[in-house]
C-alpha cells in the first residue's frame, strides 16, 4: 500500500530517478570489485540509486554463481 501510493508516484514523477543505477547493479559491481569477499559492510544513500529491492529486509543475491545473503538493517536515507 505504501509503495502504491507514495513510492510509485514519486518514482514516476521524478524524471531523474530513472537515470540512477539500480541498487542491485551497484552491489554486484562492489562485490566483484572487492574480489567476492566472504562478508562485507557498506551503505548506499537512496538519492544515488534506484531501490529495486524496496521492502525486502533480507534476501539472497547471486553474484557470479556465489550466493550472498543481504541484510538491510539501515534506516532512511541509507539502504
Amino acid at each position: 500500500l505504501l509503495y502504491r501510493f507514495l513510492v510509485l508516484p514519486y518514482r514516476t514523477l521524478h524524471h531523474f530517478y530513472r537515470f540512477r543505477p539500480l541498487a542491485s547493479t551497484v552491489v554486484r559491481e562492489y562485490i566483484r570489485g572487492r574480489g567476492h569477499p566472504a562478508w562485507t559492510s557498506f551503505f548506499l544513500p537512496y538519492r544515488f540509486i534506484q531501490d529495486d529491492h524496496f521492502g525486502a529486509k533480507h534476501f539472497n543475491f547471486t553474484v557470479d554463481d556465489i550466493n550472498y545473503h543481504i541484510l538491510r538493517i539501515g534506516c532512511f536515507p541509507y539502504i
